[in-house]
């Protein structure tokens, strides 16, 4: 073999190697299989592809995502005009998130829908990944202990203040208030203290409603037990507070004043206002906070009416309306069953536009599958 040969071999083998090492490294970068086929089902005569891409940018941001501008890889791939690839790798979440997601989207894929099917509803995607506890404490990344929560920020708790009887929207009884002493998004921290007890004296605490802020500018909450430990949500006997998922409804990515405070006790000036003056400086922060994002969530965060749309996703799941049942059934060519479906309600009590609802228990009984999840989207389930 002459010289030129050998060099020209050489290279060929240097190149090949190269592209193998690349190759490699590409895949082992790939630790996680982040990618879900999902099903979207029309729900409502409005309902298009681009609100339930808005929808569902609502929820992956609810979970902890940065969503950048210019993903690396695509996060929404429409494959027809119902089937949706849901690339989680291009969502920006965290490594952490990522590792929770891996395991959680496995379970996914080993349920009797996507087992027959291929894919997962898009309404059961979310109830399941935002409105299960479980699941939503681990993909945003919730302390699992009460303590270790408290102990991230600098609380004072002589700068507690309480809510009295009937102040409260989330609570008939007395409601003690705890905020972190902090100057910047990663700071802010609050603590809801719910119990028995109708004064200061008598109150003993029964559960512990925290939230503080993710790196996208979120809120991430989470209710914990008396002994400290992670639990679906608040105790129905002792709050109205719901689980996570209905916090983030109510709160709507901000901090809220108390509602009952403003409207039914304005005789409360002096709290009132220090109320008012705590909200307004956090709002403030958060404001600033998102302007200095630059990725896609601030496309949308401003727009504040239409987080509904990823309310819808879950809502229309849990409480499907006659044109989504019909629909389901069509998509998996079991047509034939419409005319065995029963309505039980004529109009959804807080989305009026929503008509002839069946039940997803209902629904349940003509489908090839399990559809039913045995949790409400908002509340805490009684035992």
């Amino acid at each position: 073999m002459s010289a030129k040969v050998s060099i020209i071999a050489c290279l060929l083998s240097c190149v090949f190697i190269l592209s193998h090492c690349a190759t490699a490294k590409k895949h082992a970068s790939k630790e996680y299989d982040l990618i879900i086929n999902l099903r979207w089902v029309k729900s409502y005569k409005q309902e298009t592809r681009d609100k339930v891409e808005i929808g569902l940018k609502w929820v992956l941001s609810y979970l902890g995502a940065m969503l950048p501008k210019d993903p690396q890889e695509q996060v929404f791939v429409w494959n027809d005009n119902n089937d949706l690839e849901l690339n989680l790798s291009g969502a920006g979440f965290t490594v952490s998130s990522q590792r929770s997601l891996n395991r959680i989207l496995k379970e996914y894929k080993l349920t009797e829908e996507y087992q027959l099917l291929g894919s997962m509803d898009v309404g059961r995607f979310v109830m399941l990944s935002f409105n299960f506890s479980d699941n939503y404490y681990a993909i945003t990344g919730v302390e699992k202990k009460y303590n270790k929560f408290k102990q991230k920020y600098k609380f004072n708790p002589q700068d507690q203040t309480h809510l009295l009887p009937g102040q409260s929207g989330v609570t008939n009884g007395l409601r003690k208030l705890y905020f972190s002493n902090g100057k910047s998004v990663n700071e802010l921290a609050h603590i809801a203290e719910e119990g028995h007890g109708d004064n200061l004296e008598e109150f003993y605490p029964k559960e512990f409603e925290v939230f503080d802020f993710m790196s996208n500018g979120q809120p991430r909450f989470a209710v914990y037990n008396s002994q400290g430990n992670l639990k679906q949500g608040g105790d129905p006997f002792i709050s109205f507070a719901g689980k996570p998922s209905k916090c983030m409804w109510c709160h709507e990515s901000g901090v809220q004043l108390p509602f009952r405070l403003i409207n039914e006790y304005p005789e409360n000036p002096e709290l009132l206002a220090d109320f008012k003056n705590l909200v307004s400086n956090q709002n403030r922060l958060l404001f600033n906070y998102y302007e200095g994002l630059t990725t896609e969530v601030d496309t949308f965060r401003f727009d504040k009416r239409s987080h509904y749309l990823a309310e819808l996703l879950y809502i229309t799941y849990q409480d499907p309306p006659k044109l989504r049942a019909v629909n389901e059934l069509k998509l998996i060519g079991q047509i034939g069953k419409r005319k065995d479906l029963k309505v039980v309600d004529s109009v959804h009590h807080e989305f009026k536009f929503l008509k002839n609802l069946v039940s997803r228990n209902e629904l349940d009984k003509h489908l090839p599958y399990k559809s039913v999840l045995g949790f409400d989207a908002r509340e805490t389930k009684l035992n």
